[in-house]
């Protein structure tokens, strides 16, 4: 029971790195479109930085994609 518990825990940790992963190469692919020298982009406002990536993205972003971004704006 005890090795059940720890294989689920580990598929647990294995899923959200997953996760976390597929959002930063996804947030990646969108910063990269970004005219850094052009464009005021505003990394430390979470909220415009997601209608901005969301806007490039085409869609809404993720809720792992937002927490990276609040991540981003925060450090």
């Amino acid at each position: 029971e005890k090795l059940t518990s720890e294989a689920s825990m580990i598929e647990e940790n294995i899923r959200k790195d997953y996760n976390r992963l597929n959002a930063i190469d996804s947030l990646l692919l969108l910063f990269n479109q970004i005219d850094f020298s052009a464009e005021l982009v505003p990394t430390k406002d979470p909220e415009k930085m997601i209608t901005l990536l969301t806007s490039l993205k085409g869609e809404g972003l993720t809720e792992q994609e937002v927490k990276l971004v609040h991540q981003i704006a925060n450090n």
